[in-house]
């Protein structure tokens, strides 16, 4: 009886080693996250990608920007989800000098967060979104990977980040 007890306990501590090597690897993974902002119809989007800029889901990151308009007011904004992979800037002028964009993921007792810088220097070019599922952008023509209707051009400008600071595990 002993020695199964002893097997019960080692087993234990494997599986509790695997779980604690798996959350070290998704934190890691992580770090990888990348935000893209995007003019689109008027409005400001943040889109969260990870390092194959494949969409990353929103649903355990919180948001906010910070934001230097063209007269150099400044403006804090708490952003709202948008679909599965982005945000809205709810509020906040389409047109500025400087956004500071705060992304903070919690994963258990770890946080992450990061902190994107964009200039207003952005590249104006067509997308593809779908009706039914606007936050999914494509670069492409084609149909919707979520309900296979077909992608309609919309003129967008992107912005990418000109410095990423990362905080966290």
């Amino acid at each position: 009886m002993n020695s199964l007890k002893r097997l019960s306990f080692i087993m234990v501590m494997m599986i509790m080693n695997m779980a604690f090597t798996n959350a070290q690897t998704s934190i890691k993974s992580d770090l990888e996250l990348k935000a893209q902002l995007m003019k689109m119809d008027g409005k400001l989007y943040l889109f969260i990608t990870d390092e194959k800029d494949s969409p990353y889901s929103n649903k355990d990151i919180t948001a906010s920007v910070k934001l230097k308009d063209v007269n150099g007011k400044k403006q804090k904004v708490t952003l709202s989800p948008f679909g599965e992979s982005a945000f809205v800037i709810n509020d906040a002028v389409a047109d500025f000098k400087q956004l500071v964009a705060t992304l903070k993921f919690k994963s258990g007792t770890n946080t992450l967060i990061i902190y994107a810088t964009f200039k207003n220097d952005g590249n104006a070019e067509n997308r593809y979104a779908c009706s039914m599922h606007p936050s999914e952008l494509e670069k492409d023509a084609g149909k919707c990977t979520k309900c296979g209707m077909a992608l309609s051009a919309k003129n967008v400008t992107t912005y990418q980040p000109s410095k990423v600071v990362r905080k966290g595990m």
